[in-house]
């Protein structure tokens, strides 16, 4: 490498750290903002989809409103709900609690579209795959689709265990994989995510994988060109 790239790929290092402590501070204050309540842009209207957002480890549904407003707006989530979940339990429990939600929010035969971040999009993954609930488009945000490295020394938490890779739950998705066949799935990926590696985890293979450059883990969802990457995989085909 060249001094110059050198250079670069230092600045674009140092930048992305920078925006992902903006984050951070952006991510706090949307933590209280928390309702299993169903959300409605413009009229309903018969077969409307339910889009589903599921958040990250150690975080609530309220991080993702301003992705969930910014895609009510563009009409592709009319109808929306924010599942969160205690950082505790299994992917098991959560899937399960997941599919009643779900329940209790659809109406009639819509489909059912899930917007998943980090750990979140492995239990969009688990409710389709091993509760085997129908899902039409399922969009994981930095998802750790093989595992966090660094999980491996908090394996004494068991939902942190199943993030370790080589766990079983990881080695269950992987198993049911091919039962997202029928399901349109979208993986964005951060590139400079130094939590989920973007070459080795966030990537699904069979999926429409896109890449957002010069972001973070928490950067990553405040990003415009993220939720291009989002309203783009919910809008219809």
């Amino acid at each position: 490498m060249s001094d110059d790239h050198r250079g670069s790929a230092q600045k674009a290092h140092r930048g992305s750290k920078l925006r992902e402590l903006f984050a951070l501070a952006r991510h706090v204050p949307l933590m209280p903002a928390v309702s299993t309540d169903v959300v409605e842009y413009g009229d309903r209207t018969p077969g409307d989809a339910l889009t589903v957002f599921v958040h990250g480890y150690l975080a609530t549904g309220g991080v993702l409103r301003p992705l969930g407003e910014y895609l009510g707006a563009q009409g592709v989530a009319r109808r929306q709900v924010h599942f969160t979940f205690a950082p505790t339990g299994s992917l098991a429990d959560h899937a399960r609690k997941l599919d009643a939600i779900i329940r209790s929010a659809q109406r009639g035969d819509g489909p059912v579209r899930i917007v998943g971040h980090s750990l979140g999009g492995l239990v969009a993954r688990y409710y389709r795959q091993v509760l085997g609930r129908p899902v039409e488009r399922l969009v994981c945000i930095a998802t750790p689709h093989r595992g966090v490295p660094r999980a491996s020394a908090f394996r004494a938490l068991p939902l942190v265990d199943e993030l370790a890779p080589g766990s079983s739950t990881l080695a269950l998705l992987e198993a049911t994989r091919p039962r997202l066949a029928q399901t349109d799935v979208t993986c964005v990926i951060a590139t400079h995510d130094t939590l989920v590696s973007a070459a080795d985890s966030a990537h699904l293979e069979g999926a429409r994988n896109v890449r957002v450059h010069g972001v973070g883990h928490l950067a990553v969802l405040f990003e415009r060109e993220t939720w291009d990457h989002v309203a783009d995989a919910l809008a219809p085909r």
